[in-house]
């Protein structure tokens, strides 16, 4: 609550002095015919000058909700499990129950006519939120008698009728309040006399006493939504008679289930795991790189990301530019330069003999849709463009032998696997084939998905028709 806080510390309470002038309050009274004369008293604001300067303490604010909570005098307070709320309309806004029963369903718009409110002539002004404010005051001077033609004319009135429709207006939003509090089932209670039945509040809404009172079945909504409406009526004699008495049971509107732990909106490829992966080619790129003493081969691998990266981007291989990468990552004395140049020459010359005439495309960024809800977020090393599929090219700086490759494939196959549903949900094309590029040993393995359903299922078949898995 900084925020809160910060805000009530920037107020300040001024009641400042008014010109004379300007009246700070009308009250308009409008007499009623035969009794009490057209007449408006204009309500001066008196000399004094109450003047109360500072700004409130957050420690203030805090000490009043520990003393509501100490008296137990929050009216906001949440009732316990297994208990009944009885709440006002206006008090359950912003409140939710699994049951609501809606109650004094008769009660009609009430229009302010005859009270005291305050209102505004025209529009409002922010700049100006007291401009044209009053305070409205009709006196009832004939209280419990019938209305005289008086009353009845005002009521008719321009002023009436506004003020009526501003109420009904009211009540209709209350009984939506109302009938929105329920998570599963409402019910709405009405009464039923000799002049008709007791729901003059719904009837302020067209066709909603028939969708409320119908018979017993199945309402169609727009939308192709359906709601259960189930009707009873009790008679007089039959609500004298005591119900009989109803074993204790355990209350609940849901089967209890055991709680999911939901998945991680946003997915790496590089954390994937999962699945089964073997090698199913080999193929030897350039010379291996020889290695000095003990490089770090998160550095190292950067460092030849960048000068593969480099190189397909110019066409070439600068050698000043793959010794200063060398440098800026700290490993330029632990391989030699030259033997980069090389090798990233070879890598490119090895793609083009491969996929000639293929686009190539370098540090692709991608996000889509994964298959199991959360949204795959990465940027792809290399990708050939073939005319029906991608070809996927992952860098990896491992310096292992040939006989290391099933662990290679094992451990980055979820990568690559998670790279191509993000490429096939992305682009519409799938990806053809799934290859780690080795520079330090000097050759590119080329990955492919075990299939983990059963011989002969449909499942089976539909992953033996993905090329690469």
């Amino acid at each position: 609550m900084p925020d809160q806080f910060g805000a009530l510390q920037r107020w300040t309470y001024r009641v400042k002095q008014r010109d004379q002038t300007a009246p700070s309050a009308r009250i308009h009274q409008k007499g009623i015919a035969g009794g009490v004369e057209k007449q408006r008293l204009v309500a001066c604001q008196s000399q004094t000058t109450v003047r109360l300067v500072g700004a409130p303490q957050d420690c203030g604010m805090l000490r009043w909700l520990d003393e509501l909570a100490s008296t137990e005098d929050d009216n906001r307070a949440t009732s316990a499990d297994n208990a009944v709320s009885v709440l006002t309309y206006h008090g359950a806004k912003g409140l939710e129950w699994p049951v609501v029963v809606l109650t004094s369903l008769d009660a009609t718009a009430r229009s302010s006519l005859w009270g005291v409110r305050a209102r505004t002539v025209g529009s409002f002004d922010p700049q100006q939120p007291l401009a044209n404010r009053f305070v409205h005051c009709w006196l009832k001077t004939w209280g419990r008698r019938s209305k005289p033609q008086a009353a009845l004319n005002a009521e008719a009135s321009v002023t009436g009728q506004s003020m009526q429709d501003e109420a009904l207006a009211e009540n209709k939003r209350l009984l939506y309040v109302g009938l929105t509090r329920a998570r599963d089932m409402n019910i709405a209670v009405s009464f039923v006399r000799l002049r008709g039945p007791g729901r003059a509040w719904v009837g302020e809404i067209q066709s909603a006493d028939a969708l409320l009172f119908g018979d017993s079945g199945a309402v169609a909504l727009t939308g192709n939504r359906q709601l259960s409406r189930q009707t009873r009526s009790w008679s007089k004699d039959d609500c004298a008679v005591e119900p009989p008495a109803k074993a204790s049971e355990d209350c609940h509107w849901f089967t209890p289930r055991s709680r999911a732990q939901a998945k991680p909106l946003w997915h790496r490829p590089s954390s994937a795991s999962g699945g089964i992966f073997k090698v199913v080619e080999t193929d030897a790129v350039g010379v291996r790189l020889s290695l000095a003493g003990k490089p770090d081969m998160t550095a190292l691998g950067s460092a030849l990301h960048l000068c593969i990266a480099r190189a397909a981007v110019l066409g070439s291989v600068p050698a000043p530019d793959v010794e200063r990468i060398l440098k800026t990552w700290a490993v330029a004395d632990s391989i030699d330069k030259d033997a980069v140049c090389a090798q990233v020459e070879a890598f490119l010359a090895w793609i083009a003999k491969r996929w000639p005439g293929c686009p190539v495309h370098l540090e692709a960024p991608i996000e889509a849709n994964g298959p199991n809800g959360t949204r795959i977020r990465g940027r792809i090393d290399l990708l050939v463009e073939e005319p029906n599929g991608w070809v996927l090219l992952d860098h990896k700086s491992n310096p292992g032998g040939a006989a290391r490759d099933e662990d290679l494939a094992a451990k980055h196959g979820p990568q690559i696997e998670s790279y191509g549903h993000a490429l096939l949900s992305a682009t519409g094309k799938p990806m053809s084939q799934g290859w780690l590029y080795l520079p330090v040993a000097a050759r590119a393995v080329r990955l492919s998905c075990v299939p983990s359903s059963p011989p002969g299922s449909a499942q089976q078949k539909h992953e033996e028709t993905q090329e690469w898995m």
